[in-house]
């Protein structure tokens, strides 16, 4: 019982530290003070510590990582979309990344809160070593996705603003169009290749777990996740699409993501 009213305080400080951060983001975009900015990643970096806490301890409460559900599923997502997000601060210059990525993790910690009273739980088969670790894939391939996708949206308005030779409040704090380019192609490179083992992985799981009843609505929008991703790679190691084409497929990417998402949240209630 302590250790989930810990896990609770844990949850909600963490929720609170992302918020300060994006505040202090928002802070920087109107001053050029740079104290602004250590502050708003030192609250994402606490917001990062807590959320480890909450995690633990919430293990720790339900018994095993095999019986976690959605509000452990979707915490977890937010833990790996803000701890990417600080390492693509640090081997870029994208400093403004975490402004994304810290309303990106307040909504998933949101979402997870919603399903927090869900006593059953959702994935039973996590005990299952091939399952654990397709869904650890996915968590965090989809992360990358996320990410690259706030990092193609930021060249994006970086392109327009240069081509109209306006210098907005966010554009100043941009690094250069290859800097944002590069960031959005590396994530989806890495996050490719971990989505491509777990759905190896999955279908594996699925014919023995699922038999005769397969979501037939996840198999799709995952198959046309890798595709696009797929041809993203393809389109620009083979064909030179580089920029705009890239970044709008980057952004597309995501659709099939929120349709698998979305089923899946929608399957447990």
């Amino acid at each position: 019982m302590v250790t989930q009213q810990l896990s609770v305080a844990f949850f909600w400080l963490a929720m609170a530290s992302y918020i300060s951060s994006f505040i202090f983001y928002v802070a920087k975009l109107k001053s050029p003070n740079r104290s602004y900015l250590k502050a708003a990643q030192s609250f994402m970096v606490t917001g990062l510590v807590l959320a480890t806490l909450t995690i633990v301890l919430r293990v720790m409460a339900v018994g095993s990582i095999g019986n976690i559900d959605l509000f452990e599923l979707f915490l977890i997502a937010s833990w790996v979309v803000v701890l990417q997000a600080l390492i693509v601060e640090k081997w870029s210059n994208v400093k403004i990344l975490g402004l994304y990525a810290s309303v990106l993790a307040v909504f998933l910690m949101l979402v997870g809160w919603s399903r927090y009273n869900v006593p059953q739980a959702l994935f039973e088969n996590l005990k299952s070593t091939s399952v654990l670790i397709h869904v650890a894939l996915i968590v965090i391939a989809y992360a990358s996705f996320f990410i690259a996708a706030g990092a193609a949206v930021f060249f994006l308005l970086q392109e327009k603003s240069l081509k109209e030779k306006k210098q907005g409040v966010l554009q100043k704090f941009l690094p250069s169009l290859q800097v944002l380019d590069e960031a959005a192609f590396r994530s989806i490179a890495g996050g490719f290749v971990l989505f491509t083992i777990a759905l190896v992985l999955g279908f594996g799981s699925a014919i023995k777990l699922w038999e005769n009843s397969w979501d037939v609505t996840i198999i799709i929008s995952s198959l046309i996740t890798w595709g696009l991703y797929l041809f993203y790679l393809f389109s620009r190691i083979g064909i030179g699409w580089v920029g705009r084409n890239s970044s709008y497929l980057a952004i597309a990417g995501l659709v099939p993501v929120a349709i698998t998402s979305i089923v899946t949240y929608l399957s447990s209630l």
